[in-house]
């Protein structure tokens, strides 16, 4: 059975079914690889039923494709062109004002706002 063994200052043998299916074995530093072994072949029956639901989810999923830059540049301008209109709309029902709207690539502070705007 392959497995990918990790390592660390932790007091009990951990196993874990990734979204690749891949298994990760965490394990104290000193535990032994026989010791590890042993484990496996308890938790055997669990490995795999939980191997082969990581392996239909993968198979539902399928791949997804990145987006290009020019993709994401079009994605970009049809946003801009609906999300004020429909910004505007629930501004008016609720009875607030907003500044102005922007579209970022963001990595964190998704759906950031302000009293200020």
């Amino acid at each position: 059975m392959d497995y990918i063994l990790i390592r660390s200052r932790r007091k009990t043998i951990s196993i874990e079914i990734n979204e690749k299916a891949q298994l990760l074995v965490r394990a104290p530093m000193r535990v032994p690889k026989y010791e590890i072994e042993k484990f496996l072949v308890e938790k055997d029956s669990w490995i795999r039923k939980h191997v082969k639901m990581a392996e239909e989810r993968m198979a539902k999923a399928g791949t997804i494709e990145p987006i290009g830059r020019w993709e994401l540049r079009d994605l970009k301008e049809e946003a801009l062109k609906v999300i004020p209109v429909r910004v505007s709309y629930y501004a008016g029902i609720i009875g607030v004002t907003y500044g102005h709207i922007t579209i970022r690539n963001q990595k964190t502070l998704w759906g950031s706002c302000s009293r200020k705007g």
